[in-house]
């Protein structure tokens, strides 16, 4: 087995043109670059959250202002158009009791 010192002359151009081909390894970050960058995206993102939710997005909070007056429109009209019927003099005696568990005369259980 031929070792790097073995190797003949043409193999020794060959090994030196792909060793160019190489992916060069990725650079070192420089020292404390990641805590740099942490206090940096801490920094801008502390003055975003110091602001309610409908000062960071006003859209979102007219939407769900306008859709909390039409469902409350909606509302009072559903109950102003269909108001309770007023109940009429209540039956007595036989009537009453067929009234309340709404029974039908005319059914036999045995048939």
């Amino acid at each position: 087995m031929l070792t790097s010192d073995n190797l003949p002359e043409e193999d020794e151009a060959w090994t030196a043109r792909l060793r160019c081909l190489r992916e060069p390894e990725p650079p070192e970050p420089r020292p404390f670059f990641y805590t740099r960058l942490e206090a940096r995206l801490a920094a801008e993102l502390l003055p975003s959250l110091a602001r309610p939710w409908w000062r960071r997005h006003p859209a979102y909070a007219a939407t769900l202002g306008v859709l909390v007056v039409a469902l409350n429109a909606g509302a009072a009209v559903h109950y102003a158009r269909h108001q309770r019927p007023t109940p009429g003099p209540a039956p007595h005696g036989y009537a009453a009791f067929v009234a309340d568990y709404q029974l039908d005369p005319f059914y036999l259980p045995h048939e």
